[in-house]
């Protein structure tokens, strides 16, 4: 017996959300919020497969996973800047950026600061900078 339901590209499978699809499809910030995490996730292994090699494999073998290590590095700044500049276009959308920046704070065992956020975005602290583009981005959502 074939089923009545027939999954198309581009749409959710049965029991999905469809407000939360339809926000991560056209909120920007949650796109945003979604490449940074996994920018970060893939940052943080590289991170602890680099240390947990230390002094266990070949100096070539380990300047490799530290050239692996400093490009994920870039891509988790990259997806940081990003976030930071993108302004969320729904109230969901603002609220998700600042909860999930929240958790950047949270770390255990780092005071006050994240290692997976460039320190600085356009010549200001990030902080600085993503309370700008919020700010901005909740004049337009009010409007």
């Amino acid at each position: 017996m074939t089923s009545p339901f027939k999954i198309v590209a581009g749409t959710t499978a049965p029991g999905a959300d469809p407000a939360e699809e339809f926000f991560k499809q056209h909120d920007p910030a949650l796109r945003a919020v979604d490449a940074h995490r996994r920018a970060a996730k893939i940052f943080n292994e590289a991170v602890r497969i680099e240390f947990a090699s230390y002094g266990k494999v070949t100096e070539a073998a380990y300047a490799r996973l530290n050239e692996i290590t400093r490009a994920r590095t870039d891509d988790c700044f990259a997806a940081g800047y990003s976030l930071v500049k993108t302004q969320p276009t729904t109230m969901l959308g603002a609220i998700a950026m600042l909860q999930y920046l929240a958790t950047l704070f949270d770390e255990p065992g780092i005071p006050m600061e994240s290692n997976v956020m460039p320190e600085t975005v356009e010549g200001e602290a990030w902080p600085c900078a993503v309370f700008r583009t919020l700010a901005s981005a909740l004049m337009e959502v009010q409007s």
